[in-house]
Formats: structure tokens, C-alpha cells, sequence
């Protein structure tokens, strides 16, 4: 066995939803969430492999005037492996299980800025 080195590229296609919290002018936390998908790509000839994954994320939204503002937001970005999906029943109740796993976490750092159109 020959150890090989290669690059790969990762993209994640996600769709989700930001959550604001307090009632503060100036400045906004926020959470949010997305789920979709990771495609790992290396670039030698390997096949591409799709994963379920999901995100989680924390930031605020700081505002400098009514319409100007900045953002500032990190994210935990989760590709997730399936192992199992169980289904049990008994007397005192049923349930489904779903396993899952993330082997490979990747952070993201991100900022902005905010053009407020109305409101």
C-alpha cells in the first residue's frame, strides 16, 4: 500500500433558515441552521462521493446607521454518515432510530456588510 497525497474539493449545496434574537437596535444575534449536501471531488480519478450534511451557526448583525450595518457569523459545517436505521416495538411503546455520524468537521468564519432597503 502505497500512501498517496491528492487535493480534493468540497462544496456544500444547503438551504436553511436564520433565527434573530433580542430587540436591540444597534445589534442582532442570530442562529442558524441549513441542511443539504456535501460533494467531496478529489482531483485525481476517484469518484465523487455525495454526503447528507448539516450546519449550525451563531453571529450577529451590528448596525452603524438605520439603513448600514456589518455581519459577523461562524458556522459548524457537519457532513453526516449513515449507519443504521432501527425500528423497535415492545409494550411499553414503539420508536424508530436513525445512527449517524461526522467524521470530518470543517469551521467557517464569515462577515459583511448590510444594506437595509426598508423595513
Amino acid at each position: 500500500f502505497d500512501d498517496e497525497s491528492f487535493d480534493v474539493g468540497i462544496n456544500y449545496i444547503q438551504i436553511g433558515a436564520l433565527k434573530t434574537f433580542g430587540t436591540s437596535d444597534m445589534v442582532r444575534p442570530f442562529g442558524s441552521f441549513s441542511l443539504g449536501t456535501t460533494i467531496f471531488s478529489p482531483k485525481v480519478d476517484y469518484k465523487d462521493a455525495w454526503r447528507f450534511s448539516i450546519t449550525l451557526g451563531a453571529g450577529a448583525k451590528i448596525y452603524l446607521t438605520d439603513r448600514i450595518g456589518i455581519i459577523l457569523r461562524g458556522r459548524l459545517l457537519l457532513p453526516m454518515y449513515f449507519g443504521g436505521v432501527g425500528f423497535y416495538m415492545g409494550t411499553g411503546g414503539s420508536g424508530l432510530s436513525v445512527n449517524s455520524f461526522a467524521t470530518f468537521a470543517q469551521g467557517d468564519f464569515s462577515g459583511g456588510l448590510i444594506f437595509s432597503l426598508g423595513k
